[in-house]
C-alpha cells in the first residue's frame, strides 16, 4: 500500500511538473513569437520615419512604441505650427485618429502601415488615438514636420512670385525703369522701412500672395507718422508720391502664414497715380 501511494504521488507531481513546463514552453514560444512581431512591425516603420526626417522632419513627438490593441495621446498643437504626422503598422486593420478641440475629426483606415497627417488650424488639446483588432499587436511612432506653409516657400506660384511678377511686368511696360526692391518670398508680418523723395518720381510697392485665401493688409506711413496709403487685398500695388523726403514705414499684415511676395518699383509720377498714387 505505501509503494502504491508513493507511485501515486510520484505520477502526480510528475504530470503537473510536465504541465508547468509545457506552460512555461508555451509562454516562452509566445514571447519569442511578440518579439518577432514587436521587430518585424518596427521595420515596416523605419522606412516611412526616414522618408518624413528627409522631409526636414526631425522632431520626435514619440519615439516607436509596440502596444496592444490601442493607443491614445493628448497632444498640445499650436494653429498654423508645425505638422503632425504619426505613422502606424500592424498585422490586422488600423483605425487613427485626432480630435481637434472644436471636435473636428481626421481619420485614416488601412492594414499593414498607416500614415496619418494633420496641419492644425486650431490651438490647443488634441486628441490621437489608433485601434487594431483586440489582443493584435500595434506599433507607432508620431514627428513633426514643417508648416504647411514651408512647402511653398519656393514655389512661385504658391509663394506669390507669379503674381508679382505680373505686376512688376506691366510696372515696367507702363514706363518704370528702375527696382528699389527686388522680389522675395517672405511669411508673417512684415515691416520695412521705404526712402523716398519728394520728386518727379514715385515709390510703388507690389504685394501678392500665392492664393486669395491670404488677405494682406497693407499700410504707408510718412516720416511723421501720419497713414497715406493703406490697401487690403491679396494682389496689389500700393503706389505713393513722397510729399515729404524720408523714411517712410511699410507694414504688411497677412491673414496666414503663407508665403507672399514683397517688391517695388520707381515709377513716374504719371505712371504712379494711374496706380492710385496721390
Amino acid at each position: 500500500m505505501v509503494v502504491f501511494v508513493l507511485g501515486l504521488t510520484s505520477v502526480i507531481v510528475g504530470v503537473e511538473i510536465w504541465k508547468n513546463q509545457r506552460r512555461e514552453e508555451e509562454q516562452a514560444a509566445k514571447l519569442a513569437a511578440d518579439e518577432r512581431l514587436s521587430e518585424s512591425l518596427r521595420g515596416q516603420l523605419e522606412p516611412m520615419l526616414n522618408r518624413l526626417r528627409e522631409a526636414r522632419c526631425t522632431h520626435e513627438v514619440s519615439p516607436v512604441n509596440v502596444v496592444r490593441q490601442q493607443a491614445t495621446h493628448n497632444l498640445n498643437m499650436r494653429g498654423g505650427g508645425n505638422c503632425w504626422h504619426a505613422v502606424l503598422a500592424a498585422p490586422t486593420p488600423i483605425d487613427a485618429r485626432l480630435v481637434a478641440p472644436s471636435g473636428q475629426v481626421v481619420t485614416a483606415q488601412g492594414q499593414g502601415t498607416l500614415e496619418l497627417e494633420h496641419c492644425p488650424k486650431e490651438t490647443g488639446e488634441h486628441v490621437f488615438s489608433a485601434n487594431t483588432q483586440a489582443g493584435d499587436m500595434l506599433a507607432y511612432a508620431m514627428v513633426d514636420c514643417p508648416p504647411a506653409f514651408e512647402k511653398h516657400k519656393d514655389d512661385p506660384a504658391k509663394n506669390g512670385l507669379v503674381r508679382a511678377q505680373a505686376r512688376l511686368k506691366s510696372l515696367s511696360a507702363a514706363g518704370c525703369r528702375r527696382v528699389i526692391l527686388p522680389p522675395r518670398a517672405v511669411t508673417g508680418p512684415q515691416t520695412l522701412t521705404a526712402s523716398m523723395h519728394a520728386g518727379a518720381f514715385c515709390s510703388v510697392l507690389v504685394v501678392s500672395a500665392g492664393s486669395d485665401d491670404n488677405v494682406l493688409e497693407t499700410t504707408l506711413k510718412s516720416p511723421m507718422g501720419e497713414l497715406v496709403a493703406s490697401r487690403k487685398s491679396s494682389d496689389m500695388e500700393l503706389a505713393h508720391c513722397a510729399k515729404v523726403t524720408g523714411d517712410h514705414a511699410v507694414s504688411v499684415t497677412p491673414a496666414n502664414g503663407d508665403y507672399f511676395t514683397l517688391a517695388g518699383m520707381e515709377c513716374p509720377r504719371a505712371v504712379a497715380r494711374k496706380f492710385g498714387a496721390k
